[in-house]
């Protein structure tokens, strides 16, 4: 128990300031956790050596880590430039992959072992990179950046969730095909997993909806919304066993299918609360206390986290080169942008801690992934930095992001829309403009309802007047990277009370959804 406490207590305090010194030294903050995990364990001053009475708290953080990577993702960046995207996603995913695979026959060989599942494990690793790392990376500089570096950093962010999502579900495969022995059970495990994963995706939410409207109270919305999504991860997850689908697997799951449903924002900030202010910083600085840099005094095992560095450096690097060469962008940033895709975090070391836990990686192994990270979180960001962004300013003071504030649930009326369907999607809603996008998604402007009050009630008209006809093109709108302040100024400036929000891509401004006045005026105005 006093080991515990004092583990609970250097913990808690090293949360408290962890900001602060990531920001000073320039590295990302759950880096940082890890880094004081090695600090206190075996390969530091030795301060833990019991790791038994934590493991709750570790596999509660990874579980909620994985609910929370699900929860960021928005399947809008998956219906655009989906040529460019498959083509990125297999350059930059799926050969990085492939010469994971082959690294780890490579590493089979040099600790005399047999079995695919480490070199299966390893291109698990190599197809991912940290969706965390590189969607801030490209925030910083947003607005500086043209249209074209935009568009490219949405294809890496899309390319990066598709990666995450077929490393964990190759992982899955591993796993169950690690435990059972039997080829014949994995082909049933694919199917099962499809049809888990559709049934997650199609039933979740309305089962949230659900559930909300029978517990809604007022006074206990936020609360018990939270512990409906608390409740509905840990159903997801304990059905998921029952299907020898893994933990961190149902839990991403969990997530990607809660993604595009509107969720209060105060929910997501108690959830975000409870993943990254407590359990994910935990379940970070056990994966430090666990690493053990003693095994490599042995000269030996100095070659397993060169091989592994090396290669995931080079073939991250050289395929998203490639890509961005295929773009057209010069050498310089298209290196950048290789550089950009290198950081290894969350699904890496989910993948880790699977593969240590069933006793497919060796020692030498799981601690040269964790070098793996470190590495790779701290040099990718700030050669991409250096080369995709030489003396631009990033933007000053703390960035808040609008993401959490837009209502992707409001619905866009067509170009071509009848009168009678737009009537019916102003029922839908309670707004005074709407926004209007022609078949390619792309924003042409807004219908206000003042425009349609004198006309709403003549049938006659309902096939002679279209949206096009109603159109306002000169109304304001905000990018989905903008910054919260940038997006107040704006709602100073034009006295709105919504604006459209938008994503540039190649084929013009994409609606994504609607930031509303209200959700913002009583904190920040």
């Amino acid at each position: 128990m006093r080991e515990t406490l004092t583990f609970l207590l250097g913990a808690f305090t090293i949360i408290l300031f962890a900001r602060p010194v990531a920001q000073f030294l320039h590295i990302p903050i759950l880096t940082l956790y890890i880094l004081f995990g090695i600090l206190i364990g075996p390969s530091g001053f030795g301060l833990l050596s019991e790791l038994k009475p934590l493991q709750y708290f570790y596999h509660l953080g990874i579980i909620l880590l994985m609910f929370s990577a699900g929860l960021e993702l928005k399947f809008k960046i998956f219906q655009k430039n989906k040529k460019k995207l498959l083509i990125f996603y297999f350059l930059n995913g799926l050969i990085p992959g492939i010469g994971g695979f082959f690294v780890g026959i490579f590493v089979n060989k040099l600790l005399n072992l047999t079995g695919y599942s480490l070199p299966l494990i390893l291109g698990s690793i190599f197809i991912s990179s940290s969706v965390g790392i590189i969607v801030p990376l490209f925030w910083e500089f947003s607005a500086n950046l043209d249209k074209e570096m935009k568009t490219f950093s949405s294809l890496i962010i899309g390319s990066t969730v598709m990666s995450d999502i077929t490393s964990l579900f190759l992982l899955s495969g591993i796993i169950t095909y690690h435990t059972t022995g039997n080829i014949r059970f994995l082909g049933f495990f694919t199917i099962f997993t499809i049809l888990f994963f559709l049934i997650v995706f199609k039933g979740l939410p309305v089962l949230q909806e659900k559930l909300s409207k029978i517990l809604k109270k007022p006074s206990l919305m936020v609360e018990e919304q939270t512990r409906i999504l608390i409740l509905l991860l840990i159903l997801v997850v304990a059905s998921g066993e029952l299907m020898h689908i893994h933990p961190i697997v149902g839990a991403f799951l969990a997530g990607i299918s809660l993604a595009n449903i509107y969720i209060n924002r105060r929910v997501l900030h108690h959830i975000n609360f409870i993943t990254f202010s407590i359990f994910v910083p935990l379940f970070f600085i056990t994966i430090g206390a666990e690493t053990n840099f003693g095994v490599f005094r042995e000269e030996a095992n100095l070659l397993f986290p060169l091989v592994i560095c090396i290669s995931l450096i080079f073939l991250k690097t050289l395929t998203g080169f490639i890509g961005a060469i295929f773009m057209g962008f010069p050498f310089k940033k298209a290196i950048g942008f290789g550089f950009s895709t290198i950081p290894q975090l969350s699904a890496t070391l989910a993948c880790a801690v699977v593969g240590k836990e069933l006793g497919i990686l060796p020692e030498p192994v799981f601690n040269s992934i964790i070098i793996l990270t470190i590495i790779t979180t701290f040099i990718g960001p700030v050669i991409a930095r250096n080369l995709l962004f030489p003396g631009m300013k990033h933007h000053e003071s703390e960035f808040f992001p609008i993401e959490e504030y837009i209502h992707t649930d409001i619905k866009p009326v067509f170009l071509f829309d009848s009168l009678s369907k737009i009537v019916e999607r102003i029922q839908e809603t309670e707004l005074s403009i709407y926004p209007v996008v022609d078949k390619e998604g792309v924003l042409k402007g807004v219908i206000h309802l003042e425009d349609i009050k004198n006309i709403i009630l003549e049938e006659e008209l309902d096939k002679l007047i279209v949206a096009e006809d109603l159109l306002d093109t000169s109304y304001p709108f905000v990018f989905r990277e903008d910054s919260l302040e940038r997006v107040i100024e704006i709602f100073k400036k034009t006295k709105t009370s919504a604006l459209p929000v938008i994503e540039e891509m190649e084929e013009g401004g994409v609606y994504m959804g609607m930031i509303l006045l209200r959700d913002i005026l009583p904190e920040r105005l």
